[in-house]
């Protein structure tokens, strides 16, 4: 187990390797190690073999996966004069920087799929490429072989678990352990100065933190594998309050999606519809809807009287404007707490709204994705359509946030803004929050704070000590708003705070 967490480059090809890739990503990631892959990876400016290079070379250790397929070939432009593909380029990259490189190759009765064989059914020169490098790997350095996605898992970790116990590498800073200092990326893909702290405080993490976003990466892989062959496209995401559902959807899985249709040569839109911003539900999508509708040239009055006449027409609707529209194929709903749909709105009208939806999702009109509280769920159950959702690959439960995930929370997105936080204060920060480990955004609450009160660009634990930790933190936010309260309406708040509580309860 590595006392500072290592920065490890998965390399290969994917679809052939998909199920590999996700069993390595595990190991490692239980394991205590960083994993760099291109799971990861969301649209930016960067050509994708700019950015896989770049991150080769900050890596601590690569690790490269070869099958029997060449894979993508980038432009002779893109850095790639000899006409490699972009796993080759990644194994050159690392051996031009003097990586550790820890290499496996499939055995030849790996059990393969023909359609991931260019080694014998390739067209043009793939074949003898691929033929050419696995002679070359298997003959001209210690490869490991491996046949199934476990067994490679395990040949992985056991290599990088043996390369680290050989390793010397002196202290990160004169005076301080390795084990007590995390060293700031030197890839800085927050600036503070214009984008403030790479913490949302004690709401989720929107699309604006996607790049400070951590900890999720093996739910938000499992998902997307789950929702890109779902039919129809409708997924529910639960899980307890406090959770992190928002923060997963919103900062982790649309922007990979996103990424990915513009790949696939479909633009997506994507829309945030929370419930309880309008009091009916069909109201509240047709306010998220309404940039859409204007730009397709129709008015949204309109369309509100045509669907309340006849709301199984959404999706027709929908496809029209999306194709009248021009700027999207592909739409995207993201419907955030709907619980608030089963406890704020007219539930007729709830019901009526959620069926529509699943009509226009195997119309393929439109794609779904809802977060809920697991404690709303049985409301699910009762609706013929979300049972059908319920009981397919199209419900996630979402599960507490183990301690290897909250430390990636912590000091990724530091290390993401230039920021440094000491190990030891981040297993702290993880020890003093299990109490309430449901509650991730009064951790993020707290971390906000730390940043207000760096030392330079130091995430101190003297500070948190003076303000009295997470509870001094917590308390101390209380008062403000207490002080707003009273302030603003002239009234204590003691005595009106328990009559809104009460205005705010609904039994069912």
């Amino acid at each position: 187990m590595p006392t500072t967490k290592r920065t490890i480059y998965l390399s290969s090809t994917f679809e052939d390797l998909k199920e590999h890739r996700k069993a390595v990503f595990r190991a490692l990631r239980k394991g205590g190690y960083d994993v760099k892959a291109m799971e990861e990876y969301v649209a930016t400016d960067e050509r994708p073999v700019d950015e896989c290079l770049a991150d080769v070379e900050q890596a601590d250790i690569y690790v490269g996966v070869f099958s029997f397929r060449y894979g993508y070939v980038p432009p002779k432009e893109h850095r790639n004069p000899e006409q490699l593909f972009i796993t080759e380029l990644e194994y050159q990259q690392a051996k031009a920087s003097q990586k550790p490189r820890l290499v496996f190759v499939a055995k030849e009765d790996a059990g393969f799929l023909p359609k991931h064989m260019d080694a014998y059914t390739g067209e043009g020169d793939q074949g003898k490429s691929i033929q050419r490098l696995r002679q070359s790997l298997l003959t001209g350095r210690m490869a490991g072989q491996f046949s199934t996605p476990e067994d490679l898992a395990k040949e992985v970790l056991a290599a990088v678990v043996k390369h680290e116990s050989k390793d010397q590498t002196p202290s990160i800073n004169a005076g301080a352990s390795r084990s007590e200092v995390v060293k700031p990326q030197s890839r800085i893909t927050w600036d503070i100065r214009t984008q403030g702290a790479p913490y949302p405080g004690l709401l989720h993490f929107t699309r604006k933190y996607t790049s400070v976003f951590f900890g999720r990466e093996v739910e938000v892989q499992e998902i997307l594998e789950r929702f890109q062959t779902l039919s129809p496209p409708f997924m529910i995401i639960s899980g307890d309050s406090g959770i992190g559902k928002s923060s997963l959807v919103d900062a982790g899985l649309l922007p990979v999606l996103e990424a990915a249709s513009v790949t696939d040569a479909q633009p997506t839109e994507s829309l945030r519809l929370v419930p309880s911003q309008r009091q009916q539900p069909m109201d509240a999508l047709l306010s998220v809807l309404t940039p859409l509708i204007t730009k397709a040239g129709r008015h949204p009055d309109a369309l509100a009287k045509e669907l309340a006449n006849a709301p199984e027409t959404l999706g027709a609707h929908l496809t029209a404007i999306l194709k009248e529209g021009g700027s999207a194929q592909r739409l995207l709903l993201f419907i955030d707490q709907m619980e608030e749909l089963f406890t704020a709105q007219d539930l007729a009208q709830t019901n009526q709204l959620l069926s529509v939806l699943y009509q226009a999702t195997q119309e393929r009109a439109l794609e779904v994705i809802g977060t809920i509280r697991s404690d709303h769920l049985h409301f699910c159950h009762r609706h013929p359509e979300m049972l059908r959702v319920l009981n397919s690959d199209g419900h996630y439960a979402l599960g507490p946030v183990q301690p290897y995930m909250m430390q990636d929370m912590i000091i990724k997105p530091a290390q993401a803004a230039g920021l440094t936080i000491t190990e030891s204060f981040a297993k702290r920060l993880i020890h003093e929050s299990e109490a309430d480990a449901a509650n991730l955004p009064l951790l993020a609450f707290v971390l906000n704070k730390l940043f207000e009160e760096r030392l330079g660009n130091e995430l101190s634990e003297t500070a948190y000590d003076t303000f009295g930790g997470v509870t001094g933190v917590i308390a101390a936010h209380v008062k403000v708003v207490e002080q707003n309260i009273q302030d603003s309406v002239k009234v204590n708040p003691h005595t009106v705070l328990p009559d809104i509580f009460q205005t705010l309860v609904k039994l069912h």
